[in-house]
């Protein structure tokens, strides 16, 4: 017999849509809401003198057994822990639930419903109903209490002014939750533009994952680690099959979505989470997936890399239905449940559950949300451009590409290629020696992400030799170039999987466009350097250096908007600045007078968080510079933005780009805007321009931060491939191999 049902009325009655009811009966119901509403009432009174003034409105809810030793960390300030009454656990930021009733009057509807779901199920329910009474604006489950103070920040998607800004996922493809962020050994060669950086995104529902998980095929047991420095993924669709996670960040909006939690883990579980995401697109909202931080005694959990069958079918369910306009949003989540449970994908005791669980929401005075038809961002949404995101290699895992720290192994192999027939240079390391690399790991900056620019999409085969270069330095590596379809013919070709980010040919003009949309998708890292493609980077005396700082070379020039001519920095006597002028102004004068028209647009008419964003930035520009109508310029093929301005960096970096101001122009000024000039870091670095670039090789000084001009292009041109063999690379091998070898 088919099941149909819906919501329908203001509070907890359920009436059907069609002839058949459902098995629970509604005078139980109500007598159980009444007296749940009775016991909260007394709860409340009796909680009235407490000491400790709580906020009610963050809640953190243990989803596993709480003992004295899940509180050896601290609780973030703000929230409030939610403690079982028999758990006999106090703490300043504690608050007992008082409800061992609820449970049993659950277990007595449990037994009166054969059909229906494990007593689990409804007694899940529980704490979060509490909450929800409780004023809860936003909730967050946890597996694991003893590290709230690393793992929720995680949960916490940094805010734009606009709403959320990072990574979707839309491929048509339904994908399993890790895999956006476990090392995959093959190119997906058919659909390698899978994501796509989106704007004023909201997400309901931030998914927490385990940093270790197990995966089982033919037997064979096979543990992976996630990339903890991924950055988060989001879905404006069904697009994640979400089984095994309990942790999760809840908002007020997004709280009807936590019955997905309440099922068992499996692929019951896993169809409820695509009927959850489906009804987000009812809000016009999203869900985000991230990666936990990994504790030392992190516990492995079962995961699947692949949505099984079952849940491949459920994904074609949710995707052709549809909710008739002007129907209520809970309607439609019953709608949505039923067409799933005709089909087979959801059992009659879940359905029932979901029903119990609606119902208690409305007598909690939970307000359901309102179905949004139009997006209300002021920008367009989607920022165009190709993004092939894969997770980080791992150089400790013995993965397919890197091999492990006690294998021996040569460092360069691509390079080695154009080495062959050099003389070695005496006195420094063979580069082409195999070596062991040093167990403790000597890079210093595996918490920065390294954006690698390419003006020209000719030369993307040099990326085989920049991995034999950085990837033994850096985690997370963003290629960014022009003309993605150049780049994937290329990647086709290539052996290991890479990340890549297509920006518009503006022969590298507005080149800051790469680290601005390598902040949008939001990489867990304490920064982001960039590097002109005519850059050596002395990586191994970076380590020092403070994260929370911009770092940007030793000069920097201050001009006005309204003058006719600039001088070239590169000249040592009075020569007009080309960028200034070329063009008919169009990366110099006409394009800062477009940025400040936009900005005075902003300041008068944006909203509150934007018109902030704009004011300090305009007030910390003419404290730096002077006057009003001053900018700064300067060479800037070598930049770091830290973590802590990606907010502003991307709202105010974005207005550059789009009036495609010159980068020499953009990035100091954008840095100047944002903090105090004295606050930025000078790094150390030889720059060569004209005719001292003849004997470059004399110049190089392995012991400050950069060099410029070489371009990895040159190493196919054997005096060049020299200075690289073994000017280089020697430093590399010095500083990351063990020295007993």
């Amino acid at each position: 017999m088919k099941t149909t049902g819906c919501y329908v009325t203001p509070r907890p009655c359920r009436r059907c849509l069609g002839s058949h009811t459902l098995s629970l009966a509604v005078g139980g119901t109500f007598f159980l809401l009444l007296v749940y509403m009775m016991s909260e009432e007394l709860a409340y009174r009796a909680d009235a003198g407490a000491e400790v003034e709580l906020n009610i409105s963050r809640w953190i809810i243990p989803v596993h057994e709480l003992t004295a030793e899940s509180l050896a960390g601290e609780i973030p300030d703000g929230w409030t822990l939610l403690v079982p009454s028999d758990a006999n656990i106090s703490c300043s930021q504690c608050k007992q639930d008082d409800m061992a009733w609820t449970r049993t009057a659950y277990n007595r509807l449990h037994s009166a419903n054969s059909d229906a779901s494990p007593e689990a199920v409804y007694s899940r329910m529980v704490p979060v109903l509490f909450a929800i009474k409780s004023q809860a604006q936003q909730i967050v489950l946890s597996s694991d209490v003893s590290h709230l103070q690393t793992s929720m920040p995680k949960l916490f998607i940094d805010n734009e002014p606009d709403g959320v800004t990072g990574l979707e996922y839309f491929s048509p493809a339904l994908a399993s939750d890790t895999y956006h962020f476990h090392y995959r050994n093959e190119i997906d060669k058919d659909s390698v533009c899978m994501y796509r950086i989106k704007k004023c995104m909201h997400p309901l529902w931030t998914v927490g994952l385990q940093c270790k998980f197990t995966t089982a095929s033919s037997g064979i047991s096979k543990h992976i680690m996630l990339d903890e420095q991924a950055p988060p993924i989001f879905t404006s669709s069904p697009k994640f099959s979400i089984s095994g996670s309990d942790d999760g960040l809840f908002e007020h909006d997004g709280f009807w979505a936590m019955f997905k939690v309440f099922v068992e883990h499996g692929d019951e579980a896993s169809v409820w989470g695509l009927w959850a995401q489906r009804l987000m697109m009812e809000l016009n909202a999203e869900v985000g997936l991230v990666t936990l931080p990994c504790p030392t005694n992190a516990s492995t959990t079962a995961a699947e890399t692949k949505p099984s069958e079952k849940v491949q079918r459920a994904y074609q369910t949710v995707t052709s239905w549809s909710c008739p306009e002007n129907v209520e949003f809970f309607r439609c989540a019953v709608s949505l449940a039923v067409e799933l449970h005709n089909e087979g994908h959801v059992t009659h005791g879940t359905l029932e559950a979901l029903h119990v669980w609606l119902a208690e929401l409305w007598a909690v005075n939970y307000t359901p949300p309102q179905r949004r038809k139009l997006s209300s961002c002021p920008v367009p949404r989607i920022k165009e451009g190709c993004v092939i995101y894969n997770p980080a290699l791992s150089l400790s895992g013995g993965i397919s590409g890197l091999p492990a720290y006690n294998t021996l192994q040569k460092l360069f192999p691509a390079i080695e290629t154009k080495c062959l027939n050099q003389p070695k240079r005496p006195g420094v390391s063979d580069p082409f020696k195999p070596y062991v690399l040093d167990h403790r790991d000597n890079s210093k900056v595996r918490d920065i992400a390294l954006v690698l620019i390419f003006y020209d999409s000719s030369i993307y085969n040099n990326i085989i030799f920049l991995e034999d270069l950085h990837r033994k330095y850096f985690n997370q590596i963003i290629y960014c170039g022009p003309n993605a379809s150049h780049f994937t013919s290329f990647y086709a070709e290539f052996k290991r999987p890479i990340s890549y980010v297509e920006v518009p040919n503006t022969r590298g003009f507005v080149a800051h466009d790469c680290l601005t949309r390598a902040m949008m998708i939001n990489y867990q890292v304490s920064g982001f350097l960039e590097i002109a493609d005519d850059v050596i980077l002395n990586t191994w005396t970076l380590g020092s250096i403070p994260r929370d700082r911009f770092w940007f070379q030793m000069e920097l020039r201050i001009a006005s908007r309204f003058q006719q001519m600039m001088q070239d920095f590169a000249m040592t006597f009075p020569v007009p600045w080309w960028p200034w002028t070329t063009d008919n102004q169009k990366w110099g004068a006409k394009a800062l007078a477009g940025v400040w028209d936009l900005l005075t647009q902003v300041r008068t008419n944006g909203s509150v968080a934007a018109q902030k964003t704009v004011h300090d930035f305009l007030e910390m520009l003419q404290h730096n510079s002077g006057k009003p109508e001053n900018f700064f310029y300067s060479s800037s093929d070598i930049f770091y933005v830290p973590v802590i301005f990606r907010r502003s960096w991307t709202f105010l970096g974005e207005i550059f780009v789009q009036n495609n101001v010159f980068l020499d122009i953009a990035v100091p000024t954008l840095m100047n805007g944002i903090d105090l000039t004295g606050n930025i870091i000078r790094m150390d670095g030889t720059y060569l321009w004209y005719n001292n670039r003849a004997n470059y090789p004399a110049h190089y000084r392995g012991f400050l931060n950069f060099f410029h001009p070489w371009k990895m292009g040159w190493i196919h041109q054997p005096e060049h491939a020299h200075f690289m063999c073994y000017f280089i690379l020697p430093f590399i091998v010095d500083d990351l191999v063990e020295k007993d070898h």
